[in-house]
């Protein structure tokens, strides 16, 4: 049997409810070189004998104890031959067009790793409540996904060979497994998103995101913490060597843009990055430390006095040609102040 084009990954955790009508959708694609492979994580509902229901030779079961969505995605993945891997949620439905709009985008940009879409959310009667339209430029979303999750994974496609590099998803990332695995595949612009409405993204009681909303936000700062840490940790070379000051410049936004608390902490943190203000002013790169310390000015919630200080600071810098290595202390003199929120 020769290898679908597509591996559709649907994991089933006691979705009765919706899952026929999950699955009917997929099997209305336009796009008929699929396998949908449905991994019933424990479930002691209906949800087999939904799924025994179907003479449908794309279809593939797999049956385990319960483990949690991310081993489900795992399992599937395991099983999956098709050389793009799409999400699909149990409650949710794929627009006939999905499919087929993510893998020609796929085929026509080789250097994007996983796209997504817009979604319509819906309530449980179908009902239309809103279309949400994400971000769309690689770049926007690169750089917005180191302050949250800003991509839809239920309406994600990626490159199957790309999955397996990164071993899956890890099992420690408690719903929060899609963000973990685009941070893990790294900050470069490698995502994308077309602007049509490709999902219908049902909202309930029942939505992961409706029950376990706290430990969702903790573990998502968790993973933005992380995000943050490789960013601040990027050796100098990585800021530099690739190019102009305005890379280096979007570098230093991106990483500052994830720090969750309050403006202290940015503050501190920030004071870290300006230190490349002072080798820039050592190696005679003035262009690029000018850009460095003019993109500082945002960051700090609109206190702008706090910011005029960073800017302050740079210049006194390049005046005196000082070292770098002060900077840290001297910026928390100047946000004395200011308090940590949070």
């Amino acid at each position: 049997m020769s290898s679908p084009l597509v591996s559709v990954l649907l994991p089933a955790y006691n979705a009765g409810a919706y899952l026929r009508e999950a699955v009917d959708s997929i099997r209305a694609q336009t796009l008929a070189d699929w396998e949908l492979i449905v991994v019933d994580d424990g479930s002691t509902d209906d949800t087999p004998a939904i799924l025994a229901g179907y003479d449908e030779p794309r279809l593939i079961v797999v049956r385990q104890a319960n483990a949690g969505v991310s081993a489900a995605l795992n399992a599937g993945l395991a099983r999956a031959r098709g050389r793009y891997v799409a999400r699909q949620d149990a409650d949710d439905l794929s627009h006939p067009e999905r499919l087929a709009r993510l893998t020609a985008f796929l085929v026509a940009h080789p250097e994007i790793d996983a796209v997504s879409s817009a979604f319509t959310a819906v309530a449980p009667d179908g009902t239309e409540l809103y279309t949400a339209r994400l971000m769309i430029e690689p770049l926007t979303i690169s750089r917005f996904l180191l302050a949250g999750n800003c991509v839809f994974h239920p309406g994600v496609m990626i490159r199957a060979a790309v999955l397996r590099e990164l071993n899956g998803y890890r099992v420690e990332a408690r719903h929060v497994e899609d963000y973990d695995l685009w941070i893990r595949l790294g900050a470069a612009p490698r995502f994308a998103a077309l602007p049509l409405s490709l999902v219908r993204y049902r909202v309930h009681p029942e939505n992961v995101s409706s029950r376990h909303a706290a430990l969702m936000a903790e573990n998502t700062r968790a993973v933005a913490e992380r995000a943050w840490e490789q960013a601040s940790r990027a050796p100098w070379g990585m800021l530099t060597g690739w190019g102009e000051a305005r890379f280096a410049a979007r570098r230093l936004r991106e990483a500052v843009a994830a720090l969750p608390d309050g403006k202290l902490w940015r503050a501190y943190h920030l004071a870290g990055w300006l230190s490349l203000v002072g080798q820039a002013v050592r190696r005679g790169k003035f262009r690029l430390a000018f850009r460095l310390a003019v993109e500082t000015k945002g960051f700090l919630y609109g206190d702008w006095g706090a910011a005029g200080a960073l800017l302050s600071l740079f210049w006194r810098v390049r005046r005196r040609a000082r070292g770098w290595k002060n900077i840290r202390s001297e910026m928390r003199d100047i946000l004395g102040g200011v308090r940590r929120e949070g």
